[in-house]
């Protein structure tokens, strides 16, 4: 892997004046929304009811379509397969259940979910959902077979934030201790964890996999950003610029940039690298 040779990034603060686009019903303070990746559908899920309203957006803003019974009271943001054409909801109950969006139709549900959740992530395939139970660990729900995957943390510490590999053999679990472990987990294999790969020296906040899988890149509660070289558990890089910690990461497969998310601010960072 070639050493990092520069780094460019642009800021956006969070102060940025949004334009309504929700028609004909303002949703509530305690809705949990999520948008599909191509912007198309809306979902917001009830925290004090079971409902979940399916809107659609239509020339320039969100028009309710439907609304529906769901699962219980929703736990956490609804999440949205890569493709856009599936929805994952989790209730206070334990209950996870997929849906198609329009017309409202259940794909599978698995019951069991323990722990305080905080995320919900589709596999690149979309045939995995994996949730993030910051006092247990992880599940991973698997469409094909039916089964709901126990994978326990394996530290005293809460854990962070997660992202999977690409290729879809991986889990990347950052810990509040500043740890960030492997687990090798793909389709059809039992999980099983990996040595760790990362002490960091203060907490680490989010991990996100570089689009050919090799790096992984660690958002810590100082601001920075790290840059690992998974196979050689080498640091090759330190991204600097956030004041608070770096909450969300993720990699654009387009063009690997990368893009960060603290309190105050996101920031798309276009990292090149050298040859050799």
């Amino acid at each position: 892997m070639g050493s990092l040779s520069s780094v460019h990034n642009t800021v956006w603060t969070m102060k940025t004046l949004l334009t309504p686009m929700i028609h004909s019903r303002q949703t509530e303070p305690g809705d949990l929304l999520s948008i599909a990746p191509d912007g198309n559908w809306l979902i917001a899920a009830h925290i004090v009811d079971d409902l979940c309203e399916v809107w659609r957006y239509e020339t320039d803003r969100f028009a309710l379509r439907s609304t529906h019974h769901a699962i219980g009271n929703a736990e956490v943001p609804p999440a949205f397969s890569h493709d856009g054409r599936r929805v994952a909801l989790l209730a206070t109950n334990g209950v996870l259940a997929v849906w198609e969006p329009e017309p409202w139709r259940e794909l599978a549900r698995w019951e069991g979910v323990v722990g305080r959740a905080n995320t919900i992530v589709f596999d690149p395939p979309d045939k995995r959902i994996f949730v993030r139970c910051q006092n247990f660990g992880v599940f991973a729900a698997d469409m094909d077979t039916g089964r709901l995957i126990p994978i326990p943390k394996r530290r005293k510490a809460e854990i962070s934030g997660i992202d999977i590999s690409p290729d879809n053999r991986f889990l990347a679990m950052s810990y509040y201790d500043g740890a960030v472990v492997l687990w090798a987990c793909a389709p059809r294999e039992e999980p099983h964890s990996l040595t760790p790969i990362i002490t960091e020296p203060t907490d680490a906040w989010s991990v996100a996999f570089s689009p050919d899988g090799r790096r992984l890149a660690v958002g810590l509660d100082d601001g920075n950003i790290h840059l690992w070289d998974i196979e050689r558990r080498l640091l090759v890089g330190v991204l600097k610029g956030h004041r608070q910690p770096v909450w969300e990461l993720g990699f654009n497969p387009a063009d690997d940039t990368l893009v960060s998310i603290s309190p105050d601010e996101l920031r798309v960072w276009r990292v090149t690298k050298s040859d050799h």
